[in-house]
């Protein structure tokens, strides 16, 4: 399952999802201005997707 990522609501650049071990993923703002760590890929994307733009 594949999903687009909104970019930061802080800065406005791209997001990026990467693999942090075998139990959690991170969604970060390339600039690390705002992240968030969850277990699944699809629940980090979900979760960053429904952050409130600034």
């Amino acid at each position: 399952m594949s999903k687009d990522l909104r970019p930061c609501p802080f800065c406005g650049l791209q997001a990026r999802i990467r693999k942090i071990n075998d139990k959690h993923y991170a969604v970060t703002c390339i600039m690390n201005c705002a992240g968030t760590k969850i277990t699944t890929k699809e629940k980090a994307i979900e979760i960053w997707n429904k952050r409130a733009i600034v």
